[in-house]
């Protein structure tokens, strides 16, 4: 059966039962079992194996503390004006550990910091999250990630990333927004490839930029300058200053002195916040090497305005509260998927 038909009669047959009690499903090998304790995420967990699925309706969860499984993790969305018919999900932070290569979080809220410390750790996406807290490699530790590859953070809202200058490869941050991407360098490794920082909002009131080195960091809007940067190439970014002049760094392309005021349509300063516009008032004079704007709506792939996660999402839903005279059950669910 294709695969998002097969989601899509899961979730329509998980809101139809779970119409008092909202429930886990784990999805494995084409099968699926539900879990309705209190702990409900935490168990399909402990029952999944490599490569299972885990779907979280709209409510509250405690996370394992640790992810050591190869999984992937739906949930609703976190916006709360874009998951009216479903709620929004949210869990507790959690840490990447050996074992969480291939793993795929998305569509949720995380109360928390999100944690990578091991050996090695690759092939993770991290996508269309709001992370109340930071994304971080464990830094001078006695768990530190020792090599972490391939790590995509895309779509998402966080406070913080901190690469902990760990032996990172490949990782790319594409069309997030935060208050700051530090201290990334892989300068004891031997893979120049480091860092892609494209379509990114950083905005803090001092370096929202610090510490990344080796690294291509272009289409971002940038306010608040940037600090102890080495042997970067700045391409195609808006700046609130002008950096430029630092030699250091390769400069390309940039837009340099733009006043924070008169970039977004409406964004009055300070921390994210879910009222905040961060469309561009003048997206044309703004564009990047990909052929549309900088910032988050533009890039290989813009930000989602409606923030839901890409597997098939209920947007509204009425089902009666009794059963007709020949005992069928009312039920209209509108049911959308997005390309990505």
């Amino acid at each position: 059966m294709n695969k998002i038909l097969l989601t899509t009669l899961i979730l329509i047959s998980f809101t139809i039962t779970s119409f008092a009690q909202k429930q886990v499903i784990l999805q494995s090998d084409g099968e699926y079992t539900i879990f309705s304790s209190s702990d409900a995420f935490e168990d399909a967990y402990n029952a999944a194996e490599d490569g299972d699925t885990i779907y979280l309706p709209g409510l509250q969860y405690s996370s394992p503390s640790n992810i050591e499984k190869s999984i992937t993790v739906y949930g609703t969305g976190y916006h709360p004006d874009h998951t009216e018919a479903t709620g929004r999900t949210r869990i507790s932070g959690f840490r990447f550990r050996d074992g969480s290569s291939g793993s795929h979080f998305e569509g949720m809220y995380v109360s928390g910091t999100i944690q990578f410390a091991g050996d090695l750790i690759e092939d993770v996406t991290l996508k269309r999250l709001h992370v109340n807290g930071d994304i971080k490699f464990n830094r001078i530790s006695s768990d530190p990630c020792t090599e972490c590859n391939n790590i995509i953070i895309r779509e998402c809202v966080f406070d913080e990333f901190n690469g902990g200058y760990s032996d990172i490869t490949n990782l790319n941050l594409f069309n997030n927004i935060t208050e700051r991407i530090e201290y990334i360098d892989n300068s004891n490794g031997v893979n120049n490839n480091v860092a892609w920082i494209a379509n990114n909002i950083i905005i803090r009131s001092w370096a929202p930029i610090y510490h990344i080195n080796n690294a291509l960091i272009e289409n971002n809007i940038i306010i608040g300058g940037i600090s102890n940067c080495h042997s970067n190439a700045f391409k195609n970014n808006v700046f609130d200053e002008d950096p430029t002049s630092n030699e250091e760094n390769t400069w390309t392309d940039n837009y340099v002195d733009v006043d924070e005021e008169e970039l977004f349509s409406d964004y009055p300063g300070g921390s994210y916040s879910y009222d905040n516009n961060y469309s561009l008032d003048d997206p044309g004079s703004y564009q990047g090497n990909t052929g549309n704007q900088v910032g988050i709506y533009g890039g290989l792939i813009p930000f989602k305005e409606n923030t839901r996660p890409s597997n098939p999402q209920i947007l509204s839903k009425e089902i009666e509260s009794s059963t007709d005279e020949d005992g069928n059950l009312g039920v209209e669910i509108e049911v959308e998927a997005q390309d990505e």
